[in-house]
């Protein structure tokens, strides 16, 4: 009798042992949905669907993942961010349709995470041209996706440019086969030209080297809320999600050193838009805060050792900007407006215009730029209404005179 009563003093103890920890988890996650309004019922992977984060994705058969379409998400900071029905993030205001769309496609930095509708800088560019400018950029995309990501969005929209950007710490994203726990298209050198030989994997049929264990608590996870919505930096996480599948980005091995030159090949298939159509196309590289002071480095960098590091993706960055001149694309190189000035006004007041992306401030400058390169093709087009004919924004921070000669050249 003594060891039953035992037993079962055990037995309760491991109970309340477990028992205890999961009741007091499982009230946190219903308490995380209904904050966010998300139902108690939903049994759905967060990692891809997670109404708390800024990025709201699908998977995309042919991009790898794409917008959320028709979203209004609000952040817990205040921000909206809505996508209409094509995953094209919405500019908050219509403008006037004299004539067809500029069309922007890039990562994050375009796209404005963290910032509301408004306040991107296609949306301010729309603001300065009177014209309406359709940002259809994506969370983490890689420059192969955001050219697939174009040539997807030109026969619906019919764009009068096409503009695609990228940024010189993302270059690398062209040399991956997954990134952040998700598959990617990717392109290697056949003969010289690039050839897409990657598809990401449907819903239905997903990539069993690229998922967890069915029963671990790295799938379990997935499946909640407030795990999946844990910062990156959050300890607990890293336990969570210890597996390569949401730690490891995989790199393609047959690319090795041809990452420029692979990029090189895709910015011609870009150009080979232009010529098929009446779109003007450009290439635009922008920048995080890093990226600016390693431009600056590097313009000081005197070694006969070829840079390395991030170093190294900023001289990439000015290698693709050269050939991107040399096919005949548009180019516009968004570190000038902040070089000129960092002289002006110092490397502290420039620092302010960059939190963990940009602020709007910073979008603002960014947009008054981009305008310059713009104008000359709108205005050529002739819209009905004069008083719609988008206006020369201001040339101070504008950067040498070969740029110049650029920007007024048909």
């Amino acid at each position: 009798m003594a060891f039953l009563t035992k037993l079962i003093r055990f037995l309760f103890l491991i109970l309340w042992l477990t028992g205890v920890p999961i009741l007091l988890l499982g009230l946190l996650e219903a308490g995380y949905r209904l904050l966010h309004h998300e139902p108690l019922s939903h049994l759905i992977d967060y990692t891809w669907d997670n109404p708390s984060s800024a990025c709201q994705l699908i998977e995309d058969p042919l991009l790898g993942w794409t917008n959320k379409p028709g979203i209004q998400n609000w952040l817990p900071n205040g921000t909206q961010m809505t996508f209409l029905n094509n995953g094209i993030r919405s500019n908050t205001f219509s403008s006037p349709q004299t004539w067809a769309p500029i069309l922007t496609v890039g990562d994050e930095l375009t796209l404005g995470i963290g910032l509301s509708d408004n306040q991107t800088w296609p949306a301010i560019l729309e603001q300065i041209l009177k014209a309406p400018v359709q940002n259809g950029s994506v969370c983490e995309y890689g420059l192969d996706q955001s050219i697939l990501r174009v040539e997807q969005l030109i026969p619906a929209l019919k764009p009068s440019i096409f503009l695609v950007t990228t940024t010189p710490s993302h270059l690398n994203r062209i040399l991956l086969t997954q990134f952040k726990q998700r598959n990617k298209p990717i392109f290697i050198l056949e003969d010289g030209q690039p050839r897409r030989v990657h598809a990401a994997p449907n819903v239905s049929q997903p990539d069993p080297t690229a998922t967890p264990p069915p029963f671990s608590w790295e799938r379990i996870a997935h499946y909640s809320l407030l795990a999946t919505s844990l910062p990156n930096t959050f300890p607990l996480r890293s336990w969570l999600f210890n597996n390569s599948y949401l730690q490891a980005d995989k790199q393609n091995p047959q690319l090795d050193q041809k990452d420029i030159l692979l990029a090189c090949q895709l910015l011609e298939r870009l150009y080979q838009q232009e010529k098929m159509g009446s779109s003007k196309a450009f290439f635009m590289i922008q920048y995080s805060w890093k990226d600016i002071l390693n431009r600056k480095i590097l313009e000081n960098f005197q070694s006969p050792r070829q840079p390395t590091g991030e170093l190294k993706q900023a001289a990439q960055s000015l290698q693709l900007i050269q050939c991107a001149k040399k096919i005949g694309l548009g180019v516009i190189d968004t570190y000038y407006p902040f070089a000129a000035l960092i002289k002006k006004k110092g490397e502290a007041i420039v620092e302010e215009l960059f939190t963990q992306q940009i602020t709007p401030e910073g979008n603002q400058l960014i947009a008054q730029y981009v305008a310059s390169y713009m104008t000359p093709f709108l205005s050529k087009m002739a819209p009905p209404n004069a008083e719609l004919l988008p206006q020369e924004p201001e040339t101070e921070l504008m950067p040498d005179s070969t740029n110049k000669k650029m920007r007024s050249s048909p």
